[in-house]
């Protein structure tokens, strides 16, 4: 992991303002100070400063290389497709930067020409490792942690879309963090700096999407490059891990590597019976491969979670909803070397996304040509669970969801392909990318299925042929047609896509029958099950039950603040009801009430010990030069 900030056109920030707050952020994920660094352009107009992991750590990565007229470095892990020179190792890089744009994988990447003062950054084609940027008076700041921008900036109010979008949604949209004058580069793009001034060049995204023809990327070339790619990614980086499930997705992944010729620790979580579990284990006993089972409970880690919690908020920039607070890595602890993890993110997109509401929106043939039903069927991803949410929140969210529509049409997308955007530029390019910082600690995340390529083959395909999996099931039939034969946990269907009408009106039939018959209140209740004679709770999260409920005051007080721009957005009264109400009402708003949380502890609550509160904490100076 490598942490690092430019300043452009802003004489104020030091070079001092710049290492103090990398390195303030750099302790939150035990990067090395040893390996801090910083570089100025030969006029001073352009600072920048980093901190990585330690050598000993992050081999053979090598992140920064500093040439006299330059310097390049990167986070993440950047991909050449074919191999034909490592992109993790900085110098390497730097002598084929003229070839950055093929680059996969979840990274950024950067060059500083020291005597024009040029910043040139590149992102991976979905933004998975987020860099972000502020402006002030005729200057930039660029920084891949919103923490730092903060710091450096003083900056303190929460962003309407942003925080308004993660209530309703779980992650914030477009562009969007929660605290305001930040925004998100937008991936697939070439984003240049020259004198204080942002250019952005996106060779990837929604628009280039929306003009795919059919047939583009034949299935050959497609398991070529994705075998290819996958080769590149982990050849002489160890550990490798890799996800093992009952579904297509890790099934692609087991394929990929297959075929590479590269080993990995095969993991699966789940306790014993699950189908992920049962049936990975037949996987990883026929390919002969090593597979490990995991049945992790927090509540069985001598962790304090409530420091846990901060930490969590902290270190991703209060982009992950405690929700995802089990999947905290405590970074205090003696890692080995940084490894490899590969996932399935993005999968879904050759699967029509998930759940009923996007195969119904693209395949039902009552439903896929209306844009009004779609903007509906759109606007009901949107959950407002307890009415946590404000009524400006709630219209602030709407208005972004028709922009969204506006601008996917404006771009060329089908009226029927609209929930498939959404799913592929909103739920995988901002949501997914809270993943990638999530283990960044002690791995670099790796999708071959978020790449321009896998993604490019999926639309090149019909509607129709997302809904059947055409894209998985071909994949298999390719490269290992023994794991297509194997069971999945649900088969797949019937690889006609003349049925995917009849099937999509079929889950419309069965979603409007559910609804008429109060399928709505069944569902929640069976989330809400009880068990013996006392009626007690038993929420879809167990873990997260019990730590709220043991921590009721602590969240109270998160929402103690009578005053706070906060409470535009979020319905401090329903919260405060639902905190002193029944039991069962807070877990059956669980989620929403998780949300609320992440955000009033982010602008309101404890930081964890060593932490620099993050609205509050500039250097000695700030960017308009006053004295902090």
């Amino acid at each position: 992991m490598h942490i690092y900030v430019i300043s452009a056109g802003l004489p104020a920030l030091t070079a001092t303002d710049l290492t103090s707050a990398i390195e303030a952020v750099g302790g939150d994920f035990a990067l090395d100070p040893a390996t801090l660094w910083e570089v100025a352009s030969t006029d001073s107009d352009v600072r920048a400063a980093g901190i990585h992991h330690s050598l000993d750590r992050c081999g053979p990565r090598r992140y920064v290389h500093g040439a006299d007229a330059t310097r390049t470095w990167f986070d993440g892990l950047p991909v050449e497709p074919d191999g034909r020179f490592a992109g993790h190792d900085a110098a390497q890089l730097a002598a084929r930067w003229a070839e950055s744009d093929r680059l996969e994988g979840a990274f950024s990447a950067v060059r500083l020409d020291r005597e024009t003062g040029l910043v040139e950054v590149v992102l991976d084609a979905m933004g998975l490792s987020p860099v972000y940027v502020a402006r002030r008076d005729s200057g930039v700041l660029i920084s891949n942690s919103v923490a730092v921008l903060i710091s450096l900036l003083n900056l303190s109010g929460p962003d309407p879309l942003g925080v308004s979008s993660f209530l309703g949604l779980g992650w914030a949209a477009a562009d969007r963090v929660l605290v305001t004058d930040v925004r998100a580069l937008a991936g697939g793009s070439r984003h240049t700096i020259r004198r204080g001034e942002l250019l952005s060049d996106r060779a990837f995204g929604p628009a280039t999407v929306a003009r795919t023809e059919r047939g583009a990327i034949g299935l050959s070339e497609l398991a070529r490059h994705l075998t290819s790619l996958t080769r590149s990614a982990v050849h002489d980086i160890d550990p490798v891990g890799c996800a093992l499930t009952a579904g297509r997705d890790s099934r692609i992944l087991a394929a990929l590597l297959e075929a590479a010729g590269e080993e990995a620790l095969y993991f699966t979580g789940g306790p014993p019976g699950h189908p992920d579990v049962v049936i990975a284990s037949e996987l990883a006993e026929h390919m002969g491969v090593a597979h490990e089972v995991v049945c992790h409970d927090p509540a069985d880690s001598e962790l304090d979670w409530t420091d846990a919690a901060g930490r969590f908020i902290a270190q991703n920039d209060g982009l992950s909803s405690l929700l995802q607070l089990p999947d905290y890595i405590d970074l205090t602890a003696t890692w080995p070397p940084l490894g490899v993890k590969l996932g399935g993110a993005g999968g879904e997109i050759g699967r029509a996304g998930t759940g009923y509401i996007t195969a119904i929106a693209t395949n039902a043939p009552l439903l896929r040509r209306s844009q009004a039903l779609q903007r509906r069927l759109l606007a009901m991803k949107v959950r407002n669970d307890g009415g946590v949410m404000t009524g400006e929140a709630t219209a602030e969210l709407s208005r972004y969801l028709d922009r969204f529509v506006d601008e996917r049409l404006e771009e060329g997308w089908r009226t029927p392909e609209l929930a498939e955007a959404f799913y592929a530029f909103e739920r995988v390019g901002r949501w997914a990318a809270t993943g990638t910082r999530r283990v960044a600690g002690t791995d670099d995340g790796f999708s071959p299925l978020s790449t321009r390529t896998f993604i490019e083959y999926c639309f090149s395909l019909s509607s129709s042929e997302r809904y059947i999996e055409a894209a998985h099931h071909r994949l298999l039939a390719e490269l290992a047609p023994a794991l297509l034969r194997h069971r999945f946990e649900t088969p797949f269907h019937p690889q006609s896509r003349w049925v995917a009408p009849i099937l999509a009106s079929r889950d419309l039939a069965t979603v409007g029958s559910g609804y008429a018959r109060g399928a709505l209140r069944a569902r929640r209740k069976q989330r809400l099950s009880t068990t013996g004679e006392t009626g007690a709770p038993q929420p879809p999260y167990p873990f997260l039950h019990e730590w709220l409920e043991s921590r009721l005051e602590l969240v109270g007080d998160l929402f103690a603040q009578e005053q706070s721009p906060l409470w535009d957005f979020i319905s401090r009264p329903r919260v405060l009801a639902l905190l002193a109400g029944e039991e069962s009402d807070r877990a059956r708003n669980q989620e929403a009430l998780l949300r609320a949380a992440t955000v009033a502890w982010y602008f309101h609550g404890p930081k964890p010990a060593n932490h620099r509160p993050l609205a509050h904490q500039a250097s000695s100076s700030r960017a308009d030069g006053t004295e902090i």
